[in-house]
């Protein structure tokens, strides 16, 4: 699986992942193994390896049964158990390399590293869920899975990215608010300059031609220079907005998330960073509802 050129041929990937689909033994010992460097997160290669990453993690959930029987629970050290724990947290993707991702400048190192830690979420609460299910056992098998509970809740919490950190991104949100308002408020006065712009050109046109009237007379025809006002920024303002929202970034945002995969009205990501701020409560509720604390 190693030899396999996942993150330069689609088909390669496609293969891949079809092999881990459902098989956390194989998807742990290709994260054991990982064949590409995420040490160094200012590589361009860096956001292809953490999509491929996450593409994997959630490639073993989607097709994962737990075939756990209620009256024999597994040891935290049974070789699926242990599989399932590599799957969750990969050994290249430390809490230090997840932290600088989610840190990182870039947009799509921010939204490919979210991803991921979505993805290991995701699969660590269906893990947990599965796990709860067989409470309702004899007190003593009860007393055992509680235990197998406790002791994956202990071992991913000092894998899986520092919640400190996933707050203080969901901190800025504030800021990126403001931003937005005031970008919201730009894109309205272009609208008004256009609106503007459009009129004065009209009564520019309409002034020329009464002038070109009287010109024609006299067997000259003349009309002057018309110009747009100065100040409208009608076009450059225009065009930010059109690069905003038909720009490559949204594409391949929308390919991170699996959005061009969805029905027609959710394939566009017109706000990249809204989307991104959108997606951490999903992560903050994971780590709630699984009882790993926060460490305020």
């Amino acid at each position: 699986m190693k030899k396999l050129k996942a993150t330069e041929v689609d088909y390669h990937r496609d293969l891949l992942l079809a092999i881990v689909k459902g098989r956390p033994l194989f998807g742990s010992a290709y994260m054991d193994e990982f064949p590409y460097n995420v040490e160094d997160n200012a590589s361009p290669n860096w956001f292809a390896a953490v999509s491929l990453a996450a593409n994997l993690v959630s490639s073993v959930g989607s097709g994962l049964t737990f075939d756990f029987k209620p009256e024999d629970p597994p040891s935290f050290t049974n070789p699926d158990v242990q599989s399932l724990i590599k799957c969750i947290c990969p050994r290249p993707f430390t809490r230090v390399v997840v932290n600088k991702g989610l840190l990182h400048t870039n947009s799509f190192a921010k939204h490919g590293t979210l991803r991921l830690v979505l993805e290991e979420l995701k699969l660590l609460d269906s893990f947990i869920t599965a796990v709860e299910s067989n409470f309702c056992s004899s007190d003593q098998m009860r007393r055992k899975w509680a235990s197998l509970k406790q002791d994956i809740q202990n071992e991913v919490r000092i894998l899986l990215p520092d919640t400190q950190v996933l707050l203080s991104v969901l901190s800025s949100l504030n800021a990126h608010s403001k931003s937005l308002e005031l970008s919201l408020k730009r894109a309205v006065d272009t609208k008004i300059s256009l609106e503007q712009g459009v009129h004065d050109v009209k009564r520019l046109k309409t002034d020329a031609h009464k002038d070109d009237l009287d010109i024609l007379v006299s067997g000259v025809s003349y009309l002057p220079e018309i110009t747009l006002p100065k100040n409208t920024g009608v076009a450059q303002g225009m065009h930010d907005v059109d690069d905003l929202i038909d720009g490559d970034d949204n594409a391949v945002i929308a390919d991170i998330w699996g959005l061009r995969q969805c029905s027609e009205s959710c394939m566009t990501v017109k706000d990249e960073e809204t989307h991104f701020y959108s997606r951490l409560p999903d992560a903050l509720k994971i780590f709630h509802e699984n009882s790993i604390p926060f460490l305020l």
